[in-house]
């Protein structure tokens, strides 16, 4: 606010406690005889791409601005091509030159955004906005099949936390609450049946299952069993025989504290993962210890909650709860380079209390990102952001509506995918969804696979990574 063409001089006094004070050299300018009448340039969006878009979000990235007066970014929102920008309708205000990314939340599935976005300089100078083609978000997720509720009879569930498919598309799913196993006939065929073929646990059952957690079954369609309260696995036959059973309370070797997941690789091995112990043991299909993975070799784990076994690049994929993260494994417990997820948050990529991963037989994996409420699906593991999101929730703001939140999802703790379908275990609301990935799944970017799953051929036994 200094006058135009004028001499200005200025010098700096410092004082000291004492109120004593020395004095800098003097220097001096002189103001132009013009104000800056010239504002900056625009900057572009890039576009938005699938991978940018989930259900409820949206993620626009802009090209720095090179104003040497650089003071601040507005971005603005509206629902149609060339809306007036507005109070109302700015999403953001940003002063750092150099973070040009933002991830706009809360927004409609199944609908049209577009933006547009300002440089203002010091001397509040604003530049044009230059058009931009928007973005959509993806629909919800519409299950195929929805089957459980509330309730401790057979065939109800009480906070859902297993799920494991077989290679007859038979459903095991476990109740901890309720202390049992049900069995479900066939809900991801064409023709779903969820008949209650047989039911496992409590206390006065002979397999001696107290409180059901994590599944997984193994290409002969054994059942595997974490029994939470007895701190040890139980492994059960098709037809529903006791097979074997390991492990005790401790930390030692084939000892637990807190089984949080199983899976069984191609060799048969028994994988478990231990939350309050840290550690992955791996046991030989009869249960003797081969190796243990710890904190140290597991890069600072922190409560391990999800393990799956990738039959594609035979890799242990282990979900890092603690860390908002997959790390991966071979077989013989040797690292795999990099990591999937951003960490602990809730921004596509970030996770937030997830508790059940699955792969679909191809590369892709699905995180249950538990207290985000949503299913990611990561298209390969070089990948830190999810290619969609299976999330319906009831948008903020607006009044409830019984055929949104029969499509939402509240705290999925369970996923195992066969062919095609992914069964999911909405476990706030008490019941099981059957989706259809390859419905939901959008096309990736050029040089990338696609997100789609793979169905297995009728009378093959190749089942498509359940668990966990």
């Amino acid at each position: 606010n200094l006058q135009d063409s004028t001499v200005y001089y200025a010098k700096v006094l410092v004082y000291n406690f004492a109120n004593k004070y020395c004095i800098s050299n003097e220097v001096f300018d002189t103001t132009s005889s013009a104000r800056d009448t010239v504002p900056p340039d625009p900057v572009p969006f890039f576009p938005i791409t699938k991978k940018d878009v989930t259900g409820t979000s949206i993620h626009v990235r802009w090209q720095p601005s090179t104003a040497p007066d650089f003071d601040h970014y507005d971005v603005h929102m509206g629902f149609t091509d060339g809306f007036a920008d507005s109070a109302t309708n700015l999403r953001a205000n940003i002063t750092d030159r150099f973070d040009t990314t933002l991830v706009v939340q809360g927004l409609k599935p199944a609908t049209k955004y577009f933006f547009k976005i300002f440089v203002t300089d010091r001397s509040g100078l604003r530049s044009k906005s230059l058009a931009n083609t928007g973005g959509t978000t993806q629909p919800p997720v519409d299950p195929s099949l929805i089957f459980g509720s509330f309730g401790t009879g057979v065939g109800q569930m009480n906070l859902p936390t297993g799920v494991a498919v077989d290679s007859r598309g038979r459903t095991y799913v476990s109740s901890p609450a309720n202390n049992r196993i049900d069995l479900y006939a066939n809900p991801v065929s064409s023709t779903p049946d969820t008949s209650i073929v047989r039911s496992y646990g409590g206390a006065a059952d002979t397999l001696g299952i107290v409180r059901p957690g994590a599944l997984a079954v193994d290409d002969r369609d054994n059942l595997f069993v974490c029994d939470v309260a007895s701190a040890r696995v139980v492994k059960v036959s098709p037809d529903g025989a006791l097979l074997l059973r390991f492990g005790k309370f401790g930390a030692d070797t084939v000892q637990f504290t807190s089984l949080s997941a199983i899976a069984v690789d191609g060799d048969e091995n028994i994988w478990v993962a231990d939350a309050s112990n840290n550690t992955v043991q791996k046991l030989d299909p009869n249960g003797h210890f081969l190796l243990r993975l710890t904190r140290a070799e597991l890069g600072a784990l922190i409560s391990p909650s999800g393990l799956v076994y990738d039959p594609v690049n035979k890799h242990i994929y282990v979900l890092d709860s603690g860390n908002g993260r997959v790390v991966g494994f071979t077989t013989s417990g040797a690292p795999v380079a990099g990591q999937i997820g951003k960490g602990v948050g809730e921004n596509p990529g970030f996770m937030s209390q997830p508790t059940s991963i699955a792969t679909d037989g191809a590369g892709h994996l699905l995180v249950g990102d538990t207290g985000n409420n949503r299913v990611q699906v990561f298209a390969d593991s070089s990948s830190d952001l999810p290619t969609f999101v299976l999330k319906t929730t009831v948008v903020a703001g607006e009044p409830e509506d019984l055929e949104v939140v029969k499509f939402s999802i509240l705290r999925p703790r369970g996923i195992a995918v066969f062919g095609s379908k992914a069964v999911v275990l909405d476990s706030g609301h008490h019941r099981a969804l059957v989706c259809d990935l390859t419905l939901n799944a959008p096309v990736l970017s050029r040089g990338r696979r696609l997100s789609r799953t793979v169905p297995v051929p009728p009378g093959t036994r190749g089942r498509l990574a359940r668990s966990h």
